[in-house]
């Protein structure tokens, strides 16, 4: 069914992420009765589960399916950040990540001529463009986002260990404020990392390169 699913959507000219988040608005549409479930095909609403939405995050991932804490997060966005602009300034898509992010600086300079330290020059632009925009971003403001992020708590817990970094962040009531302030201790982590210098982000690594790593990393423990 979902290769069906994908097949029309390419045949709609639509991207499989855009689809899914048009089914979702049209969902939430049906289940406040803004519109009928009849009028796109659906069921009707009384046959449709979905009165009480919840998150699902069993396939999150975000780095290997790691469950970060706030500070981690801050971190690794500020890493992501430098890394995204590298491809998107040099014209690669993402999904080729694996690949290009060890390599694109090598092939750039190579093919032409340049001696550019790209990690460097793009942690500097993701610090200016961080400076510009400071200030604009907001905290997860509805009970949606707030239940999304305690399921992905929930998700993270599931193991029953205290020892987990984000066991406290589950013993709170109101869901919205303690979304809120988990967003603002990955904004804090964020500013740190801004100014910890390009050094701090580690570098992007091919997977034969990382397996050496490790190799060697063992062999000297």
């Amino acid at each position: 069914m979902t290769s069906v699913r994908q097949k029309y959507s390419d045949a709609m000219g639509m991207d499989a992420i855009q689809v899914g988040g048009t089914l979702a608005w049209i969902m939430e549409c049906v289940a406040h009765d803004l519109f009928p479930a009849e009028e796109f095909g659906f069921p009707p609403k009384s046959e449709m589960k979905f009165q009480q939405f919840t998150a699902d995050v069993k396939e999150f991932d975000l780095v290997n399916d790691s469950m970060l804490t706030p500070n981690d997060l801050g971190r690794k966005n500020v890493e992501r950040m430098v890394y995204e602009l590298i491809n998107d300034n040099c014209g690669i898509c993402r999904f080729h990540r694996q690949w290009s992010e060890p390599l694109t600086s090598e092939i750039i300079n190579d093919r032409f001529g340049l001696d550019i330290d790209f990690k460097a020059f793009h942690y500097k632009l993701a610090q200016e463009i961080n400076d510009h925009e400071r200030g604009k971003s907001i905290p997860w403001e509805t009970n949606r986002m707030a239940e999304l992020f305690f399921n992905y708590l929930e998700y993270c817990g599931s193991d029953g260990s205290e020892d987990n970094m984000l066991f406290n962040w589950r013993n709170h009531e109101d869901m919205v404020l303690t979304s809120q302030a988990f967003w603002q201790a990955i904004r804090d982590a964020q500013e740190i990392a801004f100014r910890a210098g390009a050094d701090s982000i580690p570098d992007a690594l091919t997977p034969a390169q990382y397996q050496n790593k490790i190799g060697n990393h063992l062999n000297n423990s």
